[in-house]
């Protein structure tokens, strides 16, 4: 089996004069799905973008080991299946048209059963429908059946049950179990609910404490 791995390598982020994090060195791999907590404005989005490669450290190294291959962060974007709450879709757009256009930039091992499962959503006649009509839950359940049903080897899901009741919270956890296999997979949220498959975290408020030395390099395994 192939294992996906993503190394940080001592990153930090600033914008303008603030830190967002420092001194970050981990290593995650595809045995388990990781949990990125932290309470809101603590680095959390800022830290998926960064291992997305939409943004660039102010410091460190992020590496990427994908189908036994090193990537280098900028031609990483085709292996990464990203939802969060400041992705957006393209309104125009009806459903189908949507899962077409995402098809083509990241197709889907079988975009056929990426249509059957949106059929299933509560909401009739949900693919002739364009995205402006849908309300912010049906908006988030595409959006994570994008992500989740990409071919993708990263997966990274930011704060994935926003606007979403607690059947849809079923649905889309037991998705991802459906199709974790052989992925890396970080969910970002302060939500428990979010974090119930996560075997392991990361508490992103950590790395502002930058004068405890024992915090370097550290990686809190296995959520008991």
């Amino acid at each position: 089996m192939q294992a996906q791995q993503v190394i940080c390598e001592n990153i930090a982020k600033r914008f303008q004069y603030e830190w967002v994090f420092k001194e970050l060195s981990c290593l995650f791999t595809s045995e388990h799905i990781y949990g990125i907590l932290g309470p809101n404005g603590a680095g959390k989005s800022t830290f998926l973008r960064v291992i997305s490669g939409f943004t660039t450290p102010t410091r460190g190294i992020v590496k990427y080991v994908l189908n036994d291959k090193d990537w280098t962060q900028s031609n990483v974007y085709a292996n990464v299946g990203y939802c969060a709450p400041y992705i957006d879709l393209i309104e125009e757009m009806t459903v189908l048209e949507m899962v077409k256009f995402n098809h083509v930039m990241r197709p889907f091992p079988s975009i056929d059963l990426v249509i059957e499962g949106i059929k299933q959503f509560p909401f009739r006649g949900i693919l002739t429908k364009r995205i402006i009509e849908l309300s912010s839950g049906m908006k988030q359940r595409v959006k994570l059946i994008l992500a989740i049903m990409s071919g993708s080897a990263i997966l990274l899901l930011d704060e994935p049950g926003s606007n979403l009741d607690t059947l849809a919270n079923v649905w889309w956890q037991e998705l991802l179990v459906r199709h974790r296999d052989n992925r890396l997979i970080l969910i970002a949220s302060n939500d428990p609910q979010d974090l119930k498959l996560c075997t392991s975290q990361l508490d992103i408020t950590s790395y502002k404490n930058f004068d405890n030395k024992l915090l370097k390099n550290r990686l809190i395994d296995v959520i008991e």
